[in-house]
């Protein structure tokens, strides 16, 4: 751990790392404002939730069998998504399937 933190390439790899985060904060937060998708404040390029106004664990299984996996909150219909591992490009049409489905599940 010490030599990994004396790495002189860290604040590198650092920023690069926040780049890439930052990016996709973006994405999602513009992807996001271009629907009718009901989601909670954030701030971190981590996890965003969004209300399903439905049972959120049925939208959890149909999102999965369409390749979009998501944490259900039932008690709040509500789905967490976690979008810091996709990739910047995918994010649109992540939003998109889940827009979609929303829309045929009410």
């Amino acid at each position: 751990l010490v030599e990994a933190l004396s790495c002189d390439a860290l604040y590198e790899q650092q920023a690069q790392n926040r780049a890439v985060l930052k990016e996709r904060y973006d994405q999602i937060k513009t992807s996001l404002e271009a629907t009718n998708l009901v989601y909670w404040p954030f701030n971190s390029a981590f996890f965003v939730v969004v209300e399903v106004g439905i049972d959120a664990e049925k939208v959890r299984h149909i999102l999965l069998e369409r390749g979009v996996g998501v944490v259900s909150f039932a008690g709040l219909n509500a789905i967490r998504i976690s979008y810091s591992t996709v990739p910047a490009s995918d994010i649109p049409k992540m939003i998109e399937i889940i827009e979609d489905t929303l829309n045929e599940c009410t």
